[in-house]
């Protein structure tokens, strides 16, 4: 049900309930991530649940720069026609942050998050025009805050099976 309504701006609606969302001790890594960035880019409530007992000061740090970057209820974007026609699990999908939001005052303008839903790597992303980019651009992964610099603004990467990446741009 989340889909079809993802890119409706949910701050003059509703905010979509993607339910608990959390770090599983006994999945990698590779796929809590997966998970972690669904939940941050959908736009939806969060609901922090789990063992947080058993969790590694890692994960717990997930948890904390989720919570620390909440700025809910922006339009989502996907640029892809086959999640609406074909299987509905989009493979791209990013946030514009209007002036005046607390995400653009912290000076971050975009996020974009790449998803593989499949077990074998593929080469997942969107044009420059998709993500309505410019030129050479220069993100921040979201998770480790290391820098990547995408040649011709499209962002696209060949992501291993069950994984994906979230990208902050600046203002």
């Amino acid at each position: 049900w989340l889909q079809p309504i993802i890119n409706l701006e949910s701050r003059r609606t509703c905010l979509p309930n993607i339910d608990g969302i959390g770090v599983n001790p006994a999945i990698s890594d590779a796929e809590n991530l997966h998970r972690l960035t669904y939940g941050f880019i959908t736009m939806g409530s969060l609901e922090i649940d789990g063992k947080m007992e058993l969790m590694n000061r890692t994960q717990l740090d997930w948890l904390k720069r989720l919570t620390t970057n909440i700025d809910r209820g922006w339009n989502v974007q996907c640029p892809e026609d086959d999640c609406y026609t074909g299987r509905p699990l989009p493979k791209v999908l990013f946030v514009d942050y209007p002036a005046g939001s607390p995400t653009r005052a912290r000076g971050v303008k975009k996020h974009i998050a790449l998803f593989n839903w499949t077990d074998s790597p593929q080469f997942i992303g969107a044009t420059n025009a998709q993500l309505k980019l410019s030129g050479t651009t220069t993100v921040r992964e979201f998770w480790t805050d290391e820098q990547k610099r995408f040649a011709g603004g499209d962002i696209i990467e060949k992501l291993p099976g069950r994984t994906a990446r979230l990208y902050e741009v600046d203002s």
